[in-house]
């Protein structure tokens, strides 16, 4: 299933109250999220409006706002649909890190891929505005878009914490931080980007979280 809909107490009072009626269908959320995400890719959200959702979808536009009430809520769900649908497995981000030799390396290519994606270019200035505007809307693009990607080499470099692999003390969300950062600024200021760059932010980062050499024994 595309998305997932949790009824909240009062919504299933208003339902009983109703009595029965149709049951929203799966097929629709996703054709409209669907058709959403295809014409992000297209246009970007400047192309992006109601009408051409449902348009595309065959939905109504009076069925969309019942699921997603405003504009920049239904692109946060196509923006949701995307990024999972690159990196959805646990195994598969194991898988990719292990490819490029580290979590911290395995992070810098996916957010090097991420800002490099025209749908994620054109879309950022939308993505700013919520995520610094709009508590509600931009808490759930934070949960739904963000934190899922970060939540498998979070757990990760836990481990590694834990295992004595990083120096003690460092927050694994501060490594994550310094990494996507660096290479978010870097795509911002239009400044050089590429491996190479990504590269040596990462040798930054691992040299800062490496172990301390442990002190000699004097006697």
């Amino acid at each position: 299933m595309v998305s997932e809909r949790v009824v909240t107490a009062n919504e299933g009072s208003a339902i009983q109250k109703r009595g029965r009626g149709r049951p929203r269908l799966p097929s629709t959320d996703e054709r409209i999220l669907q058709a959403a995400l295809g014409l992000l890719r297209a246009g970007g959200p400047d192309e992006f409006t109601i009408d051409a959702v449902a348009a595309s979808s065959g939905a109504a536009k009076t069925t969309i706002y019942r699921r997603w009430p405003t504009r920049e809520s239904l692109i946060v769900g196509a923006l949701r649909i995307a990024i999972r649908a690159r990196l959805d497995q646990v195994q598969e981000i194991r898988d990719f890190d292990e490819t490029h030799g580290s979590i911290v390396r395995g992070a810098s290519r996916q957010i090097l891929n991420l800002v490099n994606e025209p749908m994620f270019r054109s879309s950022f200035p939308m993505m700013a505005r919520v995520l610094l505007g709009d508590p509600v809307l931009g808490d759930r693009f934070r949960a739904e878009v963000f934190a899922p990607l970060r939540a498998v080499r979070r757990e990760a470099l836990v481990e590694k914490l834990a295992a004595g692999e990083i120096r003690r003390g460092v927050d694994p969300d501060l490594v994550l931080d310094l990494v996507n950062g660096a290479v978010l600024y870097r795509a911002l200021m239009a400044a050089p980007l590429d491996e190479g760059v990504v590269d040596q932010i990462v040798d930054l980062v691992g040299r800062a979280i490496e172990p301390l050499a442990e002190s000699p024994d004097v006697g």
